[in-house]
């Protein structure tokens, strides 16, 4: 893996057996590439989703072939089947280009459009944003924001016990007194694969949260008071 257009290429080899050199490589589920686009992952993820989505309508079309759907019911499977899909480890790939990632909103605004059609209160307009407040959801982005600001969390309180993550992600101790407050440090990037990376983009996430949310706190809050906080602030982005 790397950033460089013309890369020093040699052979490894382990006990005279050479070995292979692959473009991509799934590892727990996550498609990693030669330069950490993610883009082969995200393809993935939304052929995954997109067939779900289309077991998913199917069945409720076949169940109900022309009655309005209980909102409720559908919402809840598609949490289940086809949203739990988009996001799986979005902590890893979130920082994918917008090209990728507004793919995984356009399968979003698809379902929510086929819902629109079959409930008894529909919205007038069928534009991603008026859905998402007609049916009461946030977007998919402002979704993995809440899981990016959740698993730092999650490693500062040891729910996720992990030491390397933990030394990962330093505390910024200005040199003086400043008017913002900034609780992480946020490493340099030069590219935006670095700037959109996970030990990057987490601590730059984190700081908007807290200027917007000054009354939260990362080390008193219980979880369940801290994630309130958190969710009430993504459904504002």
């Amino acid at each position: 893996m790397t950033l460089k257009t013309k890369p020093l290429e040699t052979t490894y080899y382990i006990e005279n057996t050479a070995l292979e050199h692959v473009n991509t490589i799934r590892d727990l589920g996550v498609i990693l590439d030669t330069k950490l686009t993610f883009g082969p992952h995200v393809d993935s993820t939304v052929k995954k989703a997109n067939r779900a989505l289309g077991v998913l309508i199917r069945s409720f079309q076949k169940a109900c072939p022309r009655g309005h759907f209980n909102v409720p019911s559908v919402l809840a499977s598609y949490y289940a089947h086809v949203r739990s899909v988009l996001e799986y480890c979005s902590v890893i790939w979130g920082g994918a280009a917008a090209v990728h990632t507004d793919r995984v909103d356009r399968t979003q605004h698809k379902f929510l459009m086929w819902l629109n059609a079959h409930c008894h209160a529909q919205s007038r307009s069928l534009s991603y944003e008026n859905l998402l407040e007609h049916f009461k959801l946030v977007s998919m982005t402002a979704r993995r924001s809440q899981y990016d600001i959740m698993f730092v969390r999650n490693i500062f309180n040891g729910r996720i016990n992990s030491s390397f993550l933990l030394s990962s992600f330093a505390l910024y101790i200005p040199a003086r007194v400043t008017r913002h407050q900034t609780l992480l440090h946020t490493p340099y990037g030069r590219v935006n694969t670095v700037k959109e990376g996970l030990f990057v983009r987490l601590p730059r996430v984190v700081n908007v949260f807290f200027r917007v949310c000054a009354d939260a706190d990362l080390f008193c809050d219980s979880f369940y008071s801290f994630r309130a906080k958190v969710i009430a602030y993504a459904s504002t982005l």
